[in-house]
């Protein structure tokens, strides 16, 4: 996920508010396009061609006896320094279950994910998807070459008159993506008798941010009463002292999650150093490199939505199989974009919006079609 030219200003010794634009990594396309209002549901998602690979798919054919393995491997390799293996695990999890739980298939067949945390998940054959957040020092990962290169991120500001101006680069905080599948077929007729898979999904983590949990998401969170935010807490507590949890224990926290509308706050170290150029009195900054804090359960359920074979909700692909909209005009099945999504740019959800949750049962409906 690439993060666009975002913007502060403010007059000198004044903090104005921190809008980010953010962005994951994915080809996008142009054409004839809506916002939507907030009481609208819509969605993007991959064509149905591209959704062989997601989580989803492979549960079903395997099932079917078409994927000829016991289990979905799910290789979780976490190397920070502040978050400890069975936090990231636990969010990890989570992620996966909002999702599965949101596509309508059958409960049952979470039993088929077994998520194994390793210190590397590079080289091992026999994963189903992977899911790398990486520490500061670690680069040398293949995973984190998937598609993007995570750079140094850095911020500039210039001042005009009394107020200041202040930029960050663009910069790529994840990648993700479904698995490629390999289908297998009888010599002579053709007939399919059974799916390998080739490569595993993705959800890869940029090494050049302060990743924090959702423990302390939730602390710092914009919360309507602190009984909420104590009871939010235990909830994650209990779960991650659990170990393995139940579909419907993850989900059922997920959807604490959405009703106390939790979303992503500014970055604090950003904010900070804007401030202090503010408050100095220089006329200019370039090129400052700075790590920012970011909330990684966000990301994470962004990332994962990409494994899945949900697209960007504001700047979807081209040939991506999109909700039905309404033009101001009264014109029907026109091309939408959303930010009331976390598969879209902005990214301030710790939760599966409407928008996402149609999305991801459009998905399970179009594997589901013959």
């Amino acid at each position: 996920m690439k993060k666009d030219v975002t913007e502060w200003r403010g007059s000198k010794g004044a903090v104005a508010a921190l809008v980010f634009g953010i962005a994951f990594g994915a080809m996008v396309g142009c054409g004839a396009a809506v916002k939507m209002s907030e009481s609208d549901v819509n969605f993007a998602h991959y064509p149905a061609s591209q959704l062989f690979g997601t989580p989803l798919s492979l549960a079903l054919f395997q099932k079917s006896g078409a994927l000829a393995k016991d289990k979905l491997r799910v290789c979780v390799e976490a190397q920070l320094s502040g978050l400890s293996e069975a936090e990231v695990m636990l969010e990890v999890r989570l992620a996966f279950a909002a999702w599965w739980k949101s596509s309508g298939i059958d409960p049952v067949t979470w039993s088929a994910l077994d998520f194994q945390s390793r210190s590397d998940c590079t080289g091992a054959e026999g994963w189903d998807s992977v899911v790398v957040v990486p520490g500061p020092t670690r680069t040398d990962n293949a995973f984190l070459q998937l598609g993007t290169r995570f750079g140094a991120i850095s911020y500039s500001c210039d001042r005009s008159g009394g107020s200041a101006r202040c930029r960050s680069a663009t910069y790529t905080l994840g990648v993700g993506g479904p698995a490629a599948v390999r289908v297998l077929s009888r010599p002579g007729d053709g007939a399919v008798v059974g799916i390998e898979v080739a490569s595993p999904a993705s959800a890869v983590m940029s090494p050049a941010v302060d990743w924090y949990g959702l423990r302390q998401a939730i602390k710092l969170a914009d919360i309507d009463t602190a009984e909420s935010r104590v009871a939010l807490v235990a909830q994650f507590d209990r779960l991650a002292q659990g170990g393995t949890v139940d579909l419907e224990s993850l989900a059922s926290f997920a959807e604490s999650l959405k009703a106390a509308d939790l979303r992503v706050g500014d970055d604090p170290v950003l904010q900070s150093k804007l401030s202090d150029f503010a408050a100095s009195g220089a006329e200019s900054l370039l090129e400052a490199i700075y790590r920012p804090r970011i909330a990684l359960f966000s990301t994470l359920l962004h990332e994962i939505g990409h494994q899945f074979g949900m697209d960007h909700a504001d700047n979807p692909g081209p040939d991506s199989i999109m909700g039905s909209a309404v033009d101001q005009n009264g014109r029907p099945d026109v091309r939408f974009v959303t930010e009331l999504s976390v598969m879209a740019y902005a990214l301030p959800y710790l939760y599966l919006t409407d928008d996402d949750r149609a999305g991801i049962s459009s998905v399970f409906r179009t594997l589901k079609q013959p």
